[in-house]
């Protein structure tokens, strides 16, 4: 589903994709890795889930050009 997200992402001429998580999900990191993203930074304490605040790690996917290759389906 990932795939088909950032495939549309392109022919829509978006430019970059960024995800939000909230660690520890290593899960969602190695997902978000395996289709090029990067992590950019992080905010702490913004998030106040299950009782503590959460921080939340940022990635990024700067995404290629319209008409470039766009990441491969599964």
């Amino acid at each position: 589903m990932m795939r088909t997200i950032l495939r549309k992402a392109v022919e829509l001429g978006y430019h970059t994709m960024i995800a939000g998580i909230v660690p520890p999900n290593e899960a969602s990191v190695r997902l978000h890795e395996s289709l090029g993203f990067e992590s950019i930074g992080t905010l702490r304490e913004v998030g106040f889930k299950f009782g503590k605040w959460q921080d939340v790690e940022f990635f990024q996917l700067i995404l290629p050009r319209s008409g470039d290759t766009a990441p491969e389906a599964e």
